[in-house]
């Protein structure tokens, strides 16, 4: 299923999508209220990624 507008793309997300999700998840700065903190790693990205 994917959902376009002229800004934006909605979609499910891809293999192709770990190291951009890493990019923000990882970060601790973008994590600052997250409870279970910053992703450690790319191999955890790619586990939450994969559901």
């Amino acid at each position: 299923m994917r959902y376009t507008t002229p800004r934006l793309l909605l979609r499910p997300p891809m293999e192709d999508d770990v190291a951009p999700l890493y990019a923000i998840y990882g970060d601790a700065a973008t994590n600052t209220f997250n409870p279970a903190g910053p992703l450690p790693d790319l191999e955890r990205a790619h586990a939450v990624l994969s559901g």
